[in-house]
């Protein structure tokens, strides 16, 4: 076999292990199933910021589908390295090192209560949930209303209400279509639908064996989607929603103003 042929016959092998690769794990390697990277515009970084279980996870995804370099493709998710284009993140910390005017923080948001209450599911043992579900709640409003603080300071910040988009990923993917006006491909569409699902998502992660195990560059957890019957306790929340009266009625008025 000729140098050539071989290097043929190895680069012929490579695509064929990447694109099997992207069969068997298509979260991972999500965004090299794309018909085209889109353009991100003005902007030359987006950063994910938001409380957790607010669905910034599918967020993320999405956004790292459309926007992100390929050879950035398989960096960690939780690293804030500002080589790449889409960045996540629960603080914002690391947020000084970017231009404030070439960057777009993108806030998924919930109500505050349900938040609560689906964090708890993940996270608490019996006698501490509703201790974890109010110190949740309190982090949910603090980070909504630190997005609305940037947005007063210059900071360009899209929100996105979680319920908007929950039953089905096509809708937030209409929601980001329309604010960077894409025109995205149908083709793209269906492959972030199918992919993005929550029995995609459950089938991706049923490997891992906790929430404290999760996906390296997707950043989906084991345990990532909370039971029904536990986010649908009606005790917890009619418990929750009495001492957070006024959480529900600030949610309700910035939702108003921002739907």
């Amino acid at each position: 076999m000729t140098l050539i042929n071989f290097l043929s016959f190895m680069f012929t092998f490579c695509l064929l292990s990447i694109s099997s690769y992207c069969m068997e794990c298509n979260l991972e390697a999500l965004p090299l199933l794309r018909s085209k990277q889109y353009y991100l515009g003005s902007q030359k970084k987006i950063v994910v910021f938001s409380a957790p279980r607010t669905g910034s996870s599918v967020v993320y995804n999405v956004l790292r589908y459309l926007f992100e370099e390929e050879e950035s493709v398989f960096k960690h998710h939780n690293i804030f390295d500002s080589k790449r284009l889409v960045l996540k993140t629960h603080t914002l910390k690391n947020c000084g090192k970017l231009n404030k005017n070439e960057m777009l923080i993108v806030v998924p948001f919930r109500n505050p209560i349900d938040a609560g209450i689906s964090h708890m599911s993940i996270h608490a043992v019996n006698e501490s949930k509703n201790i974890v579900a109010k110190n949740a709640i309190e982090i949910q409003m603090r980070l909504l209303f630190k997005a609305l603080e940037m947005r007063k300071e210059g900071y360009e910040v899209l929100l996105l209400y979680y319920e908007d988009f929950r039953s089905d990923v096509r809708k937030l993917v209409g929601l980001i279509d329309c604010y960077f006006a894409l025109n995205i491909s149908k083709d793209d569409v269906s492959i972030l639908a199918k992919n993005l699902s929550k029995d995609s998502i459950l089938s991706s992660v049923k490997h891992l064996s906790g929430f404290s195990e999760y996906l390296p560059y997707s950043g989906f957890h084991g345990n990532h989607i909370s039971k029904e019957k536990v986010l649908s306790n009606k005790e917890s929340r009619l418990l929750l929603t009495k001492e957070f009266r006024q959480y529900e009625k600030q949610f309700a008025s910035i939702l108003e103003q921002n739907r």
